[in-house]
């Protein structure tokens, strides 16, 4: 059964400056990352052109165990395989992106400000893995422990549950209705953070 989500809690946005190509977020899960589904939401501001990774999970064996990438479209990693979503906008404001994913049917789909577009196939039957690091902003290389694919701009209202959020769920977070709303795995203002190579907090003013 999946835990109950905590309340979410009045936080910061995380800034990450072009001058410092280095930084990235490391975040503490709230529960092991051992999931067989999973609803992954956040806010992000940055430019809709190349490959930038926001959300990167590394294992000892897996270096895109689960990974998420945004640019000139989405990019989704689960156990190694890779699945691309096309993007129908250039905005560079603040966009909500959601990507649900369940190991059942192997059914991945991503919500743009919550509208869902056609759904694809990745790892059916695979279950994420336990035991790894969660980082925003960098994916981990596994032979020297060095990162790459840097993310410029920010990342706010970072979130994630062991369950494919409900529609009306998804369309709550994408238009600002519930701020309270937080993951069970991780939960933005209640998961532990550390921030390195020049992250900056900010005012979070993505839903203003």
């Amino acid at each position: 059964m999946p835990r109950k989500s905590p309340k979410l809690t009045s936080f910061p946005g995380f800034r990450f400056p072009e001058e410092h190509l280095s930084s990235f977020v490391k975040i503490t899960p709230l529960q092991k990352m051992q999931l067989n589904s999973f609803t992954a939401s956040m806010w992000i501001q940055t430019q809709t052109q190349g490959k930038k990774t926001v959300l990167s999970y590394a294992t000892e064996d897996n270096a895109h165990e689960m990974a998420i990438n945004v640019g000139s479209d989405v990019g989704l990693w689960i156990g190694e395989q890779f699945v691309r979503f096309p993007l129908s906008h250039s905005s560079e404001e603040w966009v909500h992106y959601c990507v649900t994913w369940t190991s059942s049917s192997g059914m991945a789909n991503l919500w743009i400000n919550g509208v869902v577009g056609k759904g694809k196939l990745i790892k059916k039957g695979y279950a994420i893995k336990q035991g790894g690091n969660l980082i925003l902003g960098k994916t981990k290389h596994l032979l020297n422990g060095s990162f790459s694919s840097g993310f410029i701009g920010a990342i706010s209202s970072v979130n994630i549950w062991d369950r494919i959020l409900r529609f009306s769920e998804i369309k709550m977070l994408a238009h600002c209705r519930d701020n309270s709303m937080a993951g069970n795995v991780v939960g933005w203002g209640a998961s532990p953070v550390a921030l390195y190579g020049g992250v900056m907090l900010v005012n979070d003013s993505a839903c203003l």
